[in-house]
């Protein structure tokens, strides 16, 4: 599984001397994730199907975590590692942020 959770503090540009409102904030983080979702299964197919080799570490995870499984798979595990299901959790949240940018002249 790969699990990716972020909480982040960013800066925005002023838009038309509005401050962003929560539901444009939800929009901005699950636009975030849907970005992040994609380059993570993007990578990791290439990894597994392209190339066939874990750079990510999926490996080294699964001696720490589950060893006794680790000791079965070792010798096998770039070709293993090309066949296993991976899931994915992606959660971006923007925890505050503040605006940047002139103020508007009246």
């Amino acid at each position: 599984m790969v699990s990716i959770k972020r909480k982040k503090h960013y800066s925005f540009c002023r838009i038309n001397s509005q401050y962003l409102q929560n539901k444009t904030i939800k929009h901005i983080e699950n636009a975030a994730e849907k970005e992040v979702m994609r380059l993570v299964v993007n990578t990791t197919k290439k990894m597994q199907k392209e190339f066939g080799v874990d750079v990510g570490g999926f490996g080294n995870q699964l001696r720490i975590q589950y060893p006794n499984v680790w000791k079965n798979v070792k010798d096998n595990w770039d070709e293993k590692f090309s066949e296993i299901p991976i899931t994915y959790d992606v959660s971006i949240t923007i925890k505050d942020y503040g605006m940047i940018g002139s103020k508007k002249n009246k």
